[in-house]
This record gives structure tokens, sequence and C-alpha cells, in this order.
């Protein structure tokens, strides 16, 4: 009883700093840190409230007590919110050892957008695992043991949950296995595996990802790309002069006109048919348009200032459209 009414002083302070001061006196007198050595993995999601997680945890045996409970729950609103991740907790844990390890995830959440470069996910990795410059670029540079594994345009955009002390090659193998498990899902559906090259087929849609405005023009992008592609014309792709010229300053920098110019097999101003790799790591949307391009006369696209697609089949009519709607 005297522990509770200490707890209940605790919630009514008024003073952070002497509540600060109580929370620590008391785990200090009771030295709750329990002796079993059985573990629990707790995943919290993002957005998840401490009560939630708590009782989480009091259901799992990792908290054994109302006062343990009630002491995390005011150190972590004090603290912060526990970063989203996977935790292993050792049953019967102190609230201040709770508390600790909310600050410290054993697996940590990594959002991948599609259309990234290799560059951007290593920079995502690299931000949420605390890597050196080393090792980020030794993940944007340098592939697995696995000579298929870790290839620009082969890394499934999403959301993983990535040990803390993960390897690059690790990461960049599960990533590629994500990506081949759903590529061969969609070409099943499309029944597309003996029509489509994939090579060809990833080069096209990390076109497309980096060129549309949506998921509502890729279709159509696509099928001004095959069109160009069959009848041996120039792409004539500005996403991939944006691939050229990019660096960590800026990944995609706004294309200029001498840019059409430049010396490289990316540039589709001056080379025909597709570029050497593919330009971004895109997702399945863009695949799928890939594979299933709009039956269209169009040869030429533009976006005007609200994102909106136009297109037109001669050069004629292109220039028109710029004249329009730019």
């Amino acid at each position: 009883m005297k522990f509770l009414g200490l707890l209940k002083k605790i919630f009514t302070a008024n003073n952070g700093f002497a509540l600060v001061l109580s929370i620590g006196a008391i785990i200090y007198t009771l030295n709750i840190t329990g002796t079993d050595k059985n573990q629990a993995i707790i995943f919290i999601e993002k957005g998840s409230d401490t009560k939630t997680i708590l009782e989480k945890l009091q259901e799992q045996g990792v908290i054994k007590n109302r006062i343990t409970y009630g002491l995390a729950y005011i150190m972590t609103k004090i603290s912060g919110e526990p970063e989203a991740g996977a935790y292993y907790f050792r049953n019967g844990m102190s609230a201040l050892a709770i508390n600790n390890k909310f600050r410290d995830p054993d697996y940590k959440y990594v959002a991948i957008q599609e259309g990234w470069r290799k560059e951007q996910i290593a920079a995502a990795y690299a931000k949420a695992l605390n890597w050196d410059e080393t090792k980020e670029k030794e993940f944007a540079s340098n592939y697995p043991a696995c000579p298929v594994a870790g290839r620009e345009g082969y890394l499934a955009p999403g959301e993983y949950l990535i040990p803390k002390n993960a390897n690059t090659q690790t990461i960049l193998i599960k990533m590629e296995d994500r990506f081949s498990e759903k590529f061969s899902n969609l070409a099943k559906v499309k029944n597309s595996v003996n029509i489509f090259d994939e090579d060809q087929v990833i080069k096209i849609a990390s076109l497309i990802q980096r060129e549309a405005a949506g998921k509502s023009d890729m279709r159509l992008i696509s099928g001004v790309i095959w069109n160009r592609i069959l009848k041996e014309m120039p792409l004539q792709i500005d996403a991939t002069l944006q691939y050229v010229k990019g660096d960590e300053n800026n990944w995609w920098p706004v294309p200029k006109s001498e840019d059409k110019f430049l010396d490289s097999p990316y540039n589709l101003y001056q080379n025909k048919g597709l570029p050497p790799t593919p330009i971004s790591n895109p997702g399945m949307a863009a695949i799928e348009a890939a594979m299933n391009p709009i039956q269209t006369s169009c040869l030429f696209y533009l976006h005007d200032k609200r994102g909106n697609i136009h297109c037109a089949s001669d050069y004629k009519g292109h220039l028109s459209n710029i004249k329009r709607y730019l």
C-alpha cells in the first residue's frame, strides 16, 4: 500500500522534475528486475498508443504487476512514444528496463517508396539503421554474392521490418526475393510468362514509374513507349537524363535542353531502344502497365501544369499540345 500511495503521488505531481525524481526513487526501492529469462517478441505498429502496447506486454508476461505497469506508462509518456518496430523483451523486466528498451527496437521499420533509385534506398536504410557512409555506399554500389540479387529495378518497394544489425547483402536479397514473388504472381495472373522478357518489362516499368503523374496514366505511357520501340524510334524520355545527372544533392534534377546531348548510353534522345539497366525500382502498378499497355496511336505525350496527360500521334499534334497546355 505504501508503494501504491507513492504511485498516486506521481500521477498527481505538477512539477516535472519532481515527477522524474519520484519515479527514480520508486524504481530504486522496488528494484523490480525479475528472474524469468524467457523472451517474448513484441511488434509495435506505427501509431500504436502506450496503453495498448503495455497491455500487450502484460499479456505476454513481460509486465508482472500493476506498479510496473504504472511506472512504465508514466516514463513512456515523459520520454516519448515507443518507436515502431519489433522488440525482444525478457519476462519480468523492470519499468526502467522496458522504457530503455522502447528507445532501441531490435527490428526497425523501413519504408521504401516506388520509383526510388538504389542510392535513395541506401539512404533510407542508413538513416533507420544508423549506417556509416561506408556501409551506405556498399549497399548502393555492391551486389551480394548471388549474381542476380541487388540489381537496380529489382528491389521491391514497400515497408520492411529489418533487424537493426542486418548486413547489406541480407537486405538486398530480402528485397529481391519479395520482388521475385510479386512479379511471378503478377505474370501468372496476366498469363504473360512466355510473352514478355522480364528484363525488358522492368526497364520499361522503371521508365513508366518516373514518367507517370499517377497510376491512371501509366498504361497510356506504356502504350507510347511500346509504339516507339516497335517503330524503332528513340524513346526521348527525360527521366533517363535525370538518372545520368542525379547526385546526392538531388537524385532527380530537372533536365535542361542541353542535357539531350549528354554522352551516355542512358541518353534516350541519342540512343534508340531501352536503357542499359532500369533507372528506378518500380511498383507493381508500373510493372503491370508495362505488360498491359493501352492500345493507342500516340507517339508523344506531355503533362500539363495540373499533372494531366495529353498525347499525340505525330509531332505536329505534340507541338500543338505544347502550345496549348504548356
